[in-house]
């Protein structure tokens, strides 16, 4: 294939269920993009590369490839988007949360106009090299929510003469291969099947209940909405900030209670003052609170507002009187 439509074909870069994927250049505007090409001929596909087509039109900017272009030459469809690298699965805590909360904000954006992806998996995230955001890609299985004949058609698939589901096992939702009804829940279970992938099955304490969650084989059960989802990626660490907090002030309280018990119980009530002040008695307090404030900053270093913003750390002061206080810190 040397040409099609008004772009010539440069290299070969890989190929699908459906289509392969052409390096090529725009011989009028010099444009290099990623040309997918349909080659399977039935209605079915080509009705399907036709919606893909345009909701790529439609999507096309920060959490997308962007669109430069589709048509059909000689019966062929293609469509020409933006060239991406491939992405590395991070396997940080804080990198996770990026790269899951760059998915998450394109999935609830195709969730916004009505639609489900179907098909989110490592190899469909896609890094935009000049900016360094993921972007999410294929949409060849989107199908839009609610639509009942399109439900019925795509229920199965059938891949080498053999009747399959809709997605990738391992990653795809379980009513996307029992038959079920494929709606929201599907893609956040995806979504919690990505981000216990890039912790190798392994997650950290934070990440264990919205993994369990969010994969849940009953979709009633899983998040409600990709915004609850994302609010407790955001939240993830909030718990344990609050609990580290609450512990730095009770061993507080706890050590001047003792220290002044101590007192009352040896020395006169003349020296009570002095001995409350002991030496001894403040360093072991001041070394306590120093190591449960340390705790502290460690688990705000990584936890966010619900705004998605970072959460600068309060002075050991500060923190002790807002927690006597009652203040939230984060919100």
């Amino acid at each position: 294939m040397g040409k099609i439509g008004d772009w010539k074909i440069l290299a070969f870069l890989g190929r699908g269920g459906s289509a392969e994927v052409y390096r090529a250049e725009n011989v009028v505007t010099g444009i290099i993009s990623a040309v997918k090409v349909l080659y399977r001929s039935d209605d079915r596909a080509r009705a399907r590369f036709k919606r893909e087509a345009q909701l790529v039109s439609e999507l096309s900017g920060v959490s997308f490839p962007r669109f430069y272009g589709a048509g059909e030459d000689s019966g062929r469809l293609y469509i020409a988007e933006e060239i991406l690298e491939p992405a590395e699965l991070p396997c940080d805590d804080a990198a996770v949360s990026r790269y899951i909360l760059d998915v998450a904000h394109a999935v609830e954006k195709l969730h916004i106009r009505g639609f489900i992806h179907r098909d989110i998996k490592p190899g469909n995230v896609m890094v935009r090299p000049a900016t360094n955001e993921f972007v999410l890609i294929d949409l060849g299985l989107a199908k839009e929510e609610g639509d009942t004949a399109q439900y019925k058609k795509d229920t199965l698939s059938v891949v080498d003469g053999k009747a399959v589901g809709v997605g990738t096992p391992g990653f795809s939702a379980p009513e996307q291969f029992g038959g079920g009804k494929i709606g929201a829940a599907a893609d956040i279970h995806a979504l919690g099947v990505l981000a216990n992938t890039c912790f190798g099955g392994k997650p950290p304490k934070a990440w264990i209940s919205i993994i369990r969650r969010s994969t849940s084989s009953i979709p009633e059960q899983r998040y409600a909405t990709v915004a609850e989802f994302v609010l407790a990626v955001r939240r993830r660490h909030v718990a344990r900030v609050w609990w580290i907090l609450a512990v730095l002030v009770l061993t507080t309280a706890a050590l001047i209670g003792l220290s002044f018990a101590r007192t009352r119980q040896q020395a006169p009530e003349a020296d009570v003052k002095a001995e409350s002040e002991k030496p001894a008695d403040k360093a072991l307090a001041e070394a306590l609170r120093s190591v449960m404030y340390e705790k502290y900053r460690e688990e705000v270093a990584n936890a966010t507002n619900k705004w998605g913003e970072s959460i600068k750390p309060l002075d050991k002061k500060s923190a002790e009187e807002a927690m006597k206080g009652g203040k939230a810190l984060w919100l």
